[in-house]
């Protein structure tokens, strides 16, 4: 007699099913998406139609030769999600070629590999990031900012994803560091010609929106994970825990750049220009490579944290999400041997 092996938690509750969470992931992501497309054109429609179908091929394939049912392997929508949090975080107009290949990894090497559902020890989406960005890092360092007169349609865009630049009637369009990178330059810059750091913390908002879309674009990740909060589909410890840390880490660096003449990011620069939102919400909230207690969870967010901030400060890569996340991620084993939870039904610890 073969018998269905399935693994915890084991629950009825409809709302709790993995399918249901994972598309409520997806709604709280589309404020991100709408935005995206506004601020820097219709480049990720053409990633989210390769890489969504694509990466449930690829899953469909491995869970095949894992002797497990593709079909039922895939009703719970997961690399779906991996594949909207990847699209929002590679360059818009990054050659689809390269958009592959990073789906592939994610699926192939992080999430299969490791075990499927709920065995990856690493985020997916941002483990095929950063092997993208260390493989091809002038391609993923450069995001095109297209000229506000400029409309591009979507033939437009996928001739400029598939480097077809040259079919396009006026184009017209520049190429740019991520925006966290344009303001550590600046910082840099302001250090070394006035010998002091620039402390207007927080610029005129019309012109602060204006010249960083990521501002817009981390309001809409807000505006999504309080209302995946709202409804219990994101725990509120880990976002919370993760924004006040990196905002405590970025006014101490803030204060040492003063005193020892380095460059350091404002704190309101640092929850509003990088990825900060989309890592506090659909980042590090992720329950596969989150540790299993509450406890273990605002630890780890808060080291999160500390790495993402110190990075930013002090590395090469100034949106330090990533990096960050994945760094946390590997401490998890120990978080987890550390904090235990007690038994059931006593106070004792396991």
């Amino acid at each position: 007699m073969k018998f269905l092996l399935e693994s915890s938690p084991h629950d009825r509750n409809e709302s709790s099913q993995t399918s249901v969470i994972m598309l409520m992931i997806i709604v709280g992501l589309i404020p991100a998406v709408i935005m995206h497309i506004y601020c820097f054109g219709l480049g990720l429609l053409w990633h989210l139609l390769i890489s969504c179908p694509l990466a449930a091929l690829v899953e469909s394939v491995c869970l095949k030769l894992r002797g497990y049912s593709a079909v039922k392997g895939m009703k719970d929508f997961s690399i779906q999600v991996t594949a909207v949090i990847y699209c929002l975080a590679i360059p818009p107009y990054l050659s689809l070629g390269l958009t592959a290949a990073g789906i592939i990894f994610a699926t192939v090497i992080v999430k299969q590999c490791f075990g499927g559902l709920g065995q990856n020890t690493f985020n997916p989406a941002m483990a095929a990031y950063i092997f993208l960005l260390v493989s091809a890092p002038n391609a993923m360092n450069n995001w095109n900012t297209v000229d506000s007169h400029t409309k591009y349609s979507l033939a437009d865009s996928y001739y400029l994803v598939t480097g077809q630049e040259d079919r396009i009637n006026n184009f017209d369009a520049a190429t740019a560091a991520t925006p966290l990178g344009e303001f550590k330059i600046d910082k840099s810059s302001n250090v070394l010609s006035r010998n002091h750091i620039n402390s207007d913390p927080l610029p005129e908002i019309r012109n602060f929106i204006q010249q960083n879309p990521m501002v817009a674009m981390n309001i809409a990740y807000l505006f999504g994970g309080i209302l995946l909060m709202l409804f219990g589909y994101v725990s509120t410890s880990q976002p919370v825990t993760f924004l006040l840390v990196a905002f405590g880490f970025a006014l101490l660096y803030g204060y040492l750049g003063k005193v020892y003449e380095f460059p350091a990011i404002a704190p309101i620069e640092h929850l509003l220009i990088g990825a900060t939102m989309m890592g506090a919400f659909f980042i590090i909230t992720d329950p596969v490579s989150s540790p299993t207690t509450v406890a273990g969870r605002i630890v780890s967010a808060a080291l999160i944290a500390f790495f993402v901030i110190t990075i930013r400060t002090f590395g090469n890569y100034p949106d330090a999400v990533a990096f960050g996340a994945l760094l946390g991620n590997s401490f998890n084993p120990l978080i987890n041997k550390l904090i235990v939870p007690a038994r059931f039904g006593s106070k004792e610890k396991i």
